[in-house]
């Protein structure tokens, strides 16, 4: 089984008290968090901005934040020219902690 690990935590103030945000920082004690506040990748001098450098360091940060955007979605199967499972999926993360390349 894979096991991620970060080597720094970005937390957005929004998310800093929340239960599940303390119970993964104390799972990581030994890496580094930074407190921000609205953070945009593009300004990030670290070096590990994932658009800049997507198979190496920004695949080492894990970015705590509220989720921006609809959780639950309609199958991505859909469409109005096929006939579809009529499941839904939930979205709880972004991005992937896996570098595959195509």
């Amino acid at each position: 089984m894979f096991q991620y690990h970060p080597e720094r935590i970005i937390i957005d103030k929004a998310v800093a008290a929340e239960p599940l945000t303390e119970q993964i920082c104390g799972r990581f004690p030994e890496v580094p968090t930074q407190l921000v506040e609205n953070f945009a990748w593009h300004q990030d001098e670290t070096g590990t901005d994932p658009l800049r450098n997507p198979l190496t360091q920004g695949k080492k940060t894990l970015h705590l934040k509220y989720f921006k955007g609809t959780s639950i979605k309609a199958c991505p199967g859909f469409s109005n020219d096929l006939v579809c499972c009529n499941y839904f999926t939930l979205d709880l993360i972004e991005n992937c902690p896996f570098e595959c390349t195509y």
